[in-house]
């Protein structure tokens, strides 16, 4: 959840608390404070609701495609924030580049890492990071829930922090499923995760289950080639 207590402090569940105190916005000269407990943006139209959202999707995840006009002038964002219960300190360059380096500083460590692909040099990402941080699980589901031995994909930190983002149209009929099939996937996967309802004994089974069918093709292939 993007809050915290009334009284500032870190309450039940703060390993996995991520608390944003302040985002701002270089190259626009602008600085966004958050108080304590809940924080409601208000404005008329096209005065930057929506964007700011996007912004903090952008300091998180990956960086829309579709910022407004005046937003694509900036250079970076930079944010103070509770993660883990720790304060931490990043720095995000608004670029789309999977790769580019993310700054987090602590208070006794500072850690550089590729948004979203890793490189040799750095081969923990930062969506990574903010798994480990956030004690969520790397788990990897079917991408077809109906097939179980379908390919793996792993569920992001994008993935649980999207979760929380919902647009005006989304807020009624998007909750627990969404009108994008993959989209979909991944919302229902993230609620069981978040909720405890998703068995992670039942994924290694699955995984086991995709190395049987696998080998299985093979054989065949193997048999009908026998055959002929």
């Amino acid at each position: 959840p993007l809050s915290r207590g009334c009284d500032g402090s870190v309450d039940r569940g703060a390993v996995r608390q991520l608390q944003v105190d302040s985002i701002e916005l270089v190259g626009g000269d602008r600085r966004i404070d958050l108080q304590p407990g809940v924080n409601v943006v208000l404005g008329p139209i096209a005065s930057g609701k929506s964007t700011f959202v996007k912004l903090m999707r952008a300091l998180f995840t990956s960086v829309p495609s579709d910022l407004a006009p005046e937003a694509q002038q900036l250079s970076s964002l930079r944010a103070t924030c509770q993660i883990g219960g720790a304060p931490w300190n990043i720095l995000r360059r608004l670029t789309t580049t999977d790769t580019s380096l993310v700054e987090v500083i602590g208070e006794t460590e500072t850690i550089l890492a590729p948004a979203r692909k890793a490189t040799a040099a750095h081969p923990e990402t930062f969506s990574d990071w903010l798994l480990s941080t956030l004690d969520l699980p790397e788990i990897s589901v079917p991408a077809a829930p109906s097939r179980p031995e379908s390919e793996p994909t792993p569920v992001t930190f994008a993935d649980f922090f999207n979760y929380c983002v919902l647009r005006g149209d989304e807020i009624d009929s998007s909750v627990f499923g969404h009108k994008e099939p993959f989209r979909d996937i991944k919302r229902k996967y993230v609620f069981e995760i978040a909720y405890g309802l998703y068995d992670s004994s039942q994924a290694e089974l699955q995984t086991e289950l995709r190395a049987i069918e696998s080998e299985l093709t093979f054989l065949r292939g193997e048999a009908a080639a026998a055959t002929r």
